[in-house]
């Protein structure tokens, strides 16, 4: 009976000493990744340790750009951008190069470490590049010389230019310094995640500069009547608040004399911010092609409306606007009653246009007002 009771005495002691060691070992790993995670590698480490890749042999020449690209940011030392910020920065390249074409300087507004300029320039895409922002973070210089090529020197492609892309008169001033040689087609502007009201400012700088642009916003809204406004608005039309205010945009750029607006999109994936705005100046073509549209329409409605008049008196059906001097009066019919208030505008419009288009002098009396 008592040797049992030593057999089980060490084997509970053997049991013990077995949980110590194990917990022990744990407790030594779990302090081991606290270090590790608090006290990470020297700067230079992740890019000595990495060993590139050959170049697959059947790239295209935009895939070996991007092969080159993404091999020297796995090379570079820290502090360097995050995977996703690169993934971005070409997303946004290969969304709108084509539409911006090829420009002699790129100004890249909010730009931080500088990924969209340089991209821009690894591409061939812009001569030269200039990053604007409040600060310049130490990640530009790693990847502005990693990204540079082997053939060209970093400063003499992309630099830094600190300046406040949310004051007033700050890209006319910067192209007046860089650019004053060039014309405004030859510059091009463009942002990646302008934040909120950022947006509105730099399409505003762009616009009177007459510059090229691309922009993608994010951070949507503003705390004031106008915020309060879209928002309501877009829950009443069921749509997404940041689609509305981008639609807004693109409009105001439409509406900018001399530009024609567009959007594309990057992979919502890697940013759900993903609308990118467009700004481009019209040709002498483009301008020609968009008169000639508005007086098609103009003649469209004129013609729609040319039997629509306004109500003169109890037995009236017509109603002559010509001075005696035109050849042959024009007759407009009496309106619809439904048609009264809503087409009055477009009524009148159409008249001055049919009495254009007829050759006829000025009514001898104002158009009348229903």
């Amino acid at each position: 009976m008592g040797l049992e009771r030593r057999r089980l005495a060490v084997g509970v002691l053997i049991l013990a000493s077995a949980g110590l060691t194990f917990t022990g070992l744990a407790v030594d790993r779990e302090n081991s990744l606290k270090v590790t995670v608090r006290n990470p590698p020297p700067k230079s480490a992740r890019g000595a340790g990495f060993s590139p890749m050959p170049m697959p042999a059947n790239l295209t020449l935009r895939e070996k750009v991007e092969f080159r690209l993404w091999t020297a940011w796995h090379a570079m030392g820290n502090p360097r951008p995050r995977s996703k910020e690169v993934k971005e920065c070409i997303a946004f390249f290969r969304a709108c190069q084509r539409q911006l074409g090829h420009k002699k300087l790129l100004v890249d507004a909010a730009g931080g470490h500088g990924g969209i300029a340089c991209v821009f320039r690894a591409f061939g895409r812009a001569d030269r590049a200039i990053v604007v922002d409040l600060y310049q973070p130490t990640s530009f210089e790693n990847l502005r010389s990693a990204w540079a090529g082997p053939d060209v020197a970093p400063d003499a492609s992309v630099k830094y230019h600190i300046a406040d892309v949310s004051s007033t008169g700050w890209l006319a001033s910067l192209l007046d310094a860089e650019a004053r040689d060039l014309e405004p087609s030859e510059v091009g502007l463009v942002s990646c995640h302008a934040c909120s009201l950022l947006s509105d400012e730099l399409i505003r700088e762009c616009t009177q500069s007459k510059v090229d642009f691309a922009l993608m916003p994010c951070c949507h809204g503003e705390d004031s009547r106008k915020g309060r406004m879209m928002l309501n608005t877009a829950k009443m039309l069921g749509i997404s608040h940041e689609m509305l205010i981008d639609i807004s945009r693109l409009g105001v750029i439409e509406a900018s004399p001399g530009y024609k607006g567009g959007m594309r999109s990057i992979d919502s994936s890697i940013s759900p911010q993903n609308r990118i705005l467009l700004g481009l100046r019209e040709s002498e073509a483009d301008a020609e092609k968009r008169e000639q549209a508005r007086l098609a329409s103009l003649h469209r409605l004129a013609r729609k409306y040319r039997h629509i008049g306004v109500p003169l008196g109890k037995n009236k059906r017509y109603i002559e606007l010509c001075s005696a001097e035109c050849p042959e009066a024009l007759q407009f019919s009496k309106p619809k009653p439904s048609l009264q208030g809503a087409v009055t505008c477009c009524w009148l419009a159409a008249i001055r246009h049919v009495m254009e288009l007829e050759g006829c002098p000025a009514p001898s009396r104002a158009l009348p007002c229903v």
